[in-house]
C-alpha cells in the first residue's frame, strides 16, 4: 500500500502512533478492528499521497469515514473527525494535521469506515470506581445521537466477576439492558484477550454492528493505574 499502512499492518508507534500500533497488535491476536488505513505521521496529504489516499478510501466501499488522531508519545488519542464524505477528505486530511501539528501533537492518521452500529460502549479491565482488578466493568449503550462515549447517556452497567464469570447490572435489571448474553460473554472474552497482551490496567471503545463485535479504541485505564501495575 505505497507509504500508508493498512490499520492491521504496522506496529511501530513511531510511524503509526500509539493507537495504531495498538489496533494493529491486537488484529494479528485475532480480534476485529474496523477496516481502514493509517497515514503515518511523516507522510502529509499533500506529499504526492493524494491519489493513494483516494484509492484506499475507494477499496473500503463505504460513502463516509473516520478520521482518529494516534500520537506518538500519548494514549490521549481521542481526537475525531466524522462523518467524512470523499470529496471533503483530502481537506479535512491536511486539516486536521495541521490542527494537531499546532497542538504540539506528532500523530498518525486513521482513516476507517463508519458503522452502523447497534451497540457500543467501553469496557475496563478493572474496575475503575473501585480498581478492583478481579472486576470487568463495561458501559453500553444503543447507537444514538447520545451514547456512553460522549458522557451524555444513562448507560447501561454490568459487572463481570473475573474468578467465577457471574454477571451483575448496576443500574438496571437484566431484561432492560441493551446486550444479550451472549454479547456480554464475547465482550468478556475480548476485554480478557487485551489484559494479557496490555499487562496493565486497559479499557476498549467498542461496537456491534450487525452482530459483529469491533474495537474501536484502546490504551491504559490512566497513567496513575499503569505507574500503579507496573511499580
Amino acid at each position: 500500500m505505497g507509504k500508508l499502512f493498512g490499520v492491521d499492518g504496522c506496529t511501530d508507534i513511531k510511524q503509526v502512533g500509539s493507537l495504531g500500533a495498538f489496533l494493529a497488535q491486537i488484529a494479528k491476536n485475532g480480534m476485529r478492528i474496523v477496516p481502514g488505513f493509517v497515514i503515518p505521521v511523516a507522510c502529509k496529504a499533500g506529499d504526492g499521497l493524494s491519489n493513494e489516499i483516494l484509492r484506499s478510501f475507494d477499496q473500503l466501499g463505504t460513502d463516509e469515514v473516520i478520521l482518529r488522531a494516534s500520537v506518538v508519545d500519548d494514549y490521549d488519542d481521542g481526537e475525531v473527525r466524522r462523518n467524512v464524505k470523499r470529496p471533503h477528505l483530502l481537506d479535512e486530511i491536511v486539516d486536521f494535521q495541521y490542527h494537531l501539528q499546532k497542538n504540539g501533537k506528532t500523530a498518525a492518521i486513521i482513516v476507517q469506515k463508519c458503522l452502523n452500529a447497534e451497540t457500543m460502549g467501553r469496557i475496563y479491565s478493572i474496575n475503575p470506581a473501585t480498581r478492583d482488578s478481579g472486576e470487568i466493568l463495561i458501559e453500553a449503550d444503543l447507537w444514538s445521537g447520545k451514547t456512553v462515549l460522549s458522557g451524555d447517556s444513562d448507560s447501561d452497567m454490568i459487572l463481570i466477576d473475573k474468578r467465577s464469570g457471574a454477571i451483575s447490572m448496576e443500574n438496571k435489571e437484566e431484561d432492560d439492558i441493551c446486550l444479550s448474553l451472549s454479547q456480554i460473554e464475547l465482550l468478556h472474552g475480548m476485554i480478557r484477550k487485551i489484559d494479557r497482551l496490555c499487562a496493565f490496567p486497559a479499557y476498549a471503545e467498542w461496537a456491534f454492528d450487525r452482530g459483529k463485535l469491533y474495537i474501536l479504541r484502546l490504551g491504559p485505564m490512566s497513567w496513575d493505574l499503569y505507574a500503579e501495575f507496573n511499580q
